[in-house]
């Protein structure tokens, strides 16, 4: 600025950011060197952006790319007969003159409203694995609509988990951060949603981007706990280690101190407070059941909040669709023949992506590691001697991956407790063995020594595995 320099914006033009394409693996290093530069040297700036993000000076540009958005997704009004498959399934039709939804439910089918987060990954899975094996109910689907820093912009109505275009779409004036205890136009919402489509009853697997008002509906609701939010509002419960504690101070600590698990900045650790607190009574009351793919889940929250112990609670697993068959076995691997392994799923912080850098280089020396599905992160392994880099994969396509592969060994790093894992799964019904992080569901579900291996998450612990597992033939 002293010298005459201005940053401007142009409104009118989008830039794609494919992420972790330039500086590959230097990328920790130089980000922790440039991050020390710039407290030295500008000890104020990081104090200024978070402000800049507070003042959120940009939300009228936002706010007109919203409503054209809007008025793109709007669904014209059609008779039954002519509406789209998807639609038609959740039998639903529009008066011409209105904008507002009437059922007709000529199937007399019940309904279920699932409550979800627009972030993809396991929620978005098991809500369509969901809604393609409950043929006996219609399932539309809640999400929440952003576009800027705030999780919580609007709402948008899907007939089914499947579909592209919203049955209806909401913009709210007020938006909110992650979620909130209350919001007065997400109750109407809510409330106009629930009468409208006759909603019997609601199943609620993430309330980022919604209200805590959405399990006062008036329906049956259940919580369904893929991740831990907004118990944890870090989500993983992890913050130097799996959480053993969370009180107020940690909170505090943790939003200032945790910036690989903080995904809210704009949530004040007052809010989080609050937020929590609201939840704990709907769940300590009994207002809501809370489901947990494995009893671990269960165990990490009462042991975080001992009040939860005289909760209603159940464990149900995930349903997995079966289609994957045993992966022939690689031929007899000699001592000469590297370890084939594959790192299945995506990579970042939580799932071990600094423990797969750690332990890459020597593992190479016996192993060709092949990392399936890393998406963005996987580039920064791209070219390095010894690794593929398989960036996406669907369901469909994973069998044929795998069978070309023929891995001797699965890896799976979290950090974090997994609440449930289809990566690990999908290596299971594929017949190869894990080598997994003895941290949440993993070790609930592996039998160490049986159906596969736990280590601690240290990457000495996990080569040492590998090098046992290279003179054990599969």
């Amino acid at each position: 600025l002293a010298r005459g320099w201005r940053s401007v914006l142009c409104a009118d033009v989008f830039v794609f950011h494919a992420g972790s394409a330039s500086f590959g693996a230097e990328r920790d290093v130089l980000i922790a060197h440039a991050d020390a530069v710039l407290r030295s040297r500008y000890p104020e700036y990081f104090d200024e952006v978070r402000a800049f993000i507070l003042q959120d000076r940009l939300s009228h540009l936002r706010r007109g790319v919203e409503i054209d958005l809007a008025r793109r997704r709007r669904i014209t009004a059609a008779p039954i007969d002519v509406l789209p498959a998807a639609n038609s399934a959740a039998v639903m039709s529009y008066r011409a003159s209105k904008t507002e939804p009437v059922m007709a439910d000529v199937r007399g089918r019940p309904v279920q409203l699932h409550v979800v987060h627009d972030l993809g990954g396991g929620i978005e899975r098991w809500c369509k694995d969901f809604g393609r094996a409950d043929a006996a109910r219609v399932n539309l689907v809640l999400k929440p609509f952003c576009r800027g820093h705030a999780a919580g912009e609007g709402l948008m109505l899907f007939a089914s988990s499947g579909d592209d275009e919203p049955l209806q779409f909401w913009s709210f004036t007020q938006p909110f951060a992650a979620t909130v205890t209350h919001h007065p136009e997400y109750a109407r919402v809510i409330r106009d949603i629930v009468r409208d489509y006759h909603v019997d009853a609601v199943l609620v697997s993430s309330l980022i981007g919604h209200s805590l008002d959405v399990l006062r509906a008036g329906p049956p609701t259940v919580l369904i706990a893929h991740d831990y939010f907004p118990l944890c509002p870090a989500i993983n419960l992890y913050y130097d280690g799996v959480c053993q504690s969370c009180d107020g101070a940690r909170v505090a600590d943790c939003v200032e101190h945790n910036p690989d698990f903080n995904s809210f900045p704009l949530l004040t650790p007052a809010e989080r407070i609050e937020v929590r607190r609201s939840l704990l009574d709907l769940i300590e009351r009994r207002a809501v059941t809370l489901v947990v793919p494995c009893r671990v889940v269960w165990q990490h929250l009462v042991s975080l909040f001992p009040s939860l112990s005289h909760a209603s609670w159940v464990a149900i697993p995930h349903g997995t669709d079966q289609r994957l068959k045993p992966v022939p076995s690689s031929a007899a691997r000699g001592s000469q023949r590297k370890l084939r392994v594959v790192v299945l799923g995506v990579l970042s912080v939580n799932k071990g992506v600094r423990l797969v850098a750690e332990i890459l280089q020597p593992l190479t020396d016996f192993a060709d590691v092949f990392l399936v599905g890393a998406q963005e992160v996987g580039e920064m392994f791209s070219g390095y001697p010894g690794v593929s880099v398989i960036p996406r994969y669907s369901v469909d396509e994973l069998q044929s991956i795998l069978d070309r592969i023929r891995p001797d060994v699965g890896l799976l790093l979290s950090i974090w407790p997994e609440t449930f894992s289809y990566t690990l799964s999908e290596l299971m019904q594929a017949a190869v063995p894990p080598i997994a992080t003895n941290v949440g569901a993993f070790g609930e579900r592996i039998r160490d020594g049986e159906t596969g291996f736990l280590v601690v998450p240290d990457a000495q612990a996990i080569l040492d595995a590998m090098y046992q597992d290279k003179k054990v033939e599969r």
